[in-house]
Parts: structure tokens; C-alpha cells; sequence
């Protein structure tokens, strides 16, 4: 049976990093590369500039569940949809 992936993101929701809100969804079974990404990085900022008056000054972000074999492609791919999130 193939089951579908779940996809999440934790955010802070304020600059002492003491509160927390997430997303997830759901993507296709065995998919290493969170589709959604760059959706789910902007709504967190949107989100966070909403309740403090500004975007975050920076991102950290940590990333669990990719086989060694796969991680310089989902690395790359990733990053370059954070990174996309400044062109916004």
C-alpha cells in the first residue's frame, strides 16, 4: 500500500523563539523535497510580519527525514526556494 507523505513546517512566531505554529500537508508517497516549500516559507513570514510589525530578521532551517543519496538534490532545491522568497 503507498501511503502519502506528510510535509511540515515549524515557524517561530515571535523573535525570542518561544512560540511556535505550524503547516502541514500532505504530498505523493516518497517524495524527499517538501513541494510546498517555498508556499509554507512565505506564509510563516507573512504571519510572523503580522504579528510583529516586520519580516524576520533571519531564517534558520533545519531539515530531517532525507536519505544521504538524496540530499544535495533536495539541499539545492530547498534552498533555492527560501532563497526565492526574497525576489517576493
Amino acid at each position: 500500500v503507498t501511503r502519502p507523505s506528510i510535509a511540515s513546517l515549524v515557524w517561530s512566531r515571535d523573535p525570542d523563539a518561544t512560540c511556535y505554529a505550524a503547516f502541514t500537508d500532505i504530498q505523493i508517497p516518497r517524495l524527499e523535497t517538501i513541494v510546498n516549500l517555498k508556499s509554507m516559507v512565505g506564509a510563516a513570514i507573512d504571519r510572523f510580519g503580522k504579528v510583529n510589525s516586520g519580516a524576520p530578521k533571519q531564517i534558520v532551517f533545519f531539515r530531517d527525514g532525507v536519505s544521504e543519496g538524496e540530499f544535495q538534490t533536495v539541499a539545492r532545491s530547498e534552498i533555492q526556494a527560501i532563497e526565492g522568497m526574497s525576489s517576493m
